[in-house]
């Protein structure tokens, strides 16, 4: 569930600012020095009001949620709020990521991502069967935040590497091209989310059913 909900909070979150990384990084490259790139302040801002945004909406919800998921997945209820930092790892996770593919580090992302997360998880099962991590729900609460570190890896690595700066006034590529990168991440946004929802729809669907009623679903 925590990585299901991840992939329907990123495209809610992000605000289509992936696209506008892809799309607009070469303007950025070619028109302003890496000091004054501004790319990616704005994707991170933009992400994190969406997730506010979207932590509105979680709690205004949420007597919803526990009604539909408290019979049949009621792990799912008292978990809810630490599904936030994970998306919230997960989005700014996949933007880095996004800016890291246009400096030509797509293996490193791979591995952080495929490797490095799951690296984390086997950690966190090892130190379980080991009997430091006492209870599941420590276990939960770690692993709620392993994809923040495994995000603020690939932040430190890109900054120290001189790859990536903050420049938070508007860079005159940024007023330029401010129409389309709007129109941009809209369309891809809502395409986007439309696809993460009909992909993962169906496992949420099954978690708010009454018992008795998942093997008719699932058939």
């Amino acid at each position: 569930m925590f990585v299901s909900l991840s992939n329907i909070i990123f495209p809610l979150a992000s605000l289509g600012m992936q696209a506008y990384i892809s799309k607009f990084y070469p303007y950025y490259h070619d028109n302003l020095p890496p000091k004054e790139n501004d790319m990616i302040t704005w994707s991170l801002l933009a992400s994190f009001i969406g997730f506010l945004l979207l932590i509105t909406g979680g709690i205004v919800f949420k007597d919803l949620v526990v009604r539909k998921f408290s019979v049949n997945s009621p792990e799912f209820v008292t978990y809810y709020y630490w599904l936030f930092p994970f998306g919230l790892g997960f989005t700014f996770y996949s933007l880095l990521e996004a800016f890291a593919w246009q400096l030509k580090k797509s293996v490193l992302t791979t591995y952080l991502r495929e490797g490095q997360f799951r690296l984390f998880t086997l950690v966190l099962i090892l130190l379980s069967f080991a009997g430091i991590l006492k209870s599941f729900d420590a276990f939960i609460k770690i692993f709620a935040f392993t994809y923040i570190l495994t995000a603020l890896i690939l932040l430190v690595y890109l900054v120290v590497k001189g790859k990536l700066y903050f420049h938070f006034s508007p860079s005159r590529v940024s007023r330029k091209f401010f129409k389309k990168i709007v129109t941009q991440a809209s369309l891809v946004w809502s395409g986007s989310l439309v696809y993460n929802i009909s992909t993962y729809f169906a496992q949420f669907v099954i978690g708010a059913s009454p018992p008795g009623t998942t093997a008719a679903i699932t058939n």
